[in-house]
């Protein structure tokens, strides 16, 4: 794995890959989840051992990436 692009299977491997290469973090605002959602992200994160905000953390990563942007490094 490089440190500039990252492509994980699970959360998991995201964590790891965060603690090795991701910028020091700070605390973000809340936001709204429709019900449903938020029991996936309970089950998802409880599956994967990690936190909620992990899950959260991934999926913005792969949303990013898939838009050709890297979420460790400032625009």
């Amino acid at each position: 794995m490089s440190n500039t692009t990252m492509t994980s299977v699970n959360p998991k491997e995201f964590s790891s890959h965060e603690l090795k290469y991701g910028p020091p973090q700070l605390l973000s605002l809340g936001f709204r989840a429709p019900i449903p959602m938020r029991a996936h992200l309970e089950t998802i994160a409880a599956e994967h051992r990690v936190g909620q905000a992990t899950v959260i953390r991934h999926a913005i990563v792969e949303y990013m990436e898939k838009r050709g942007k890297n979420a460790f490094i400032s625009p």
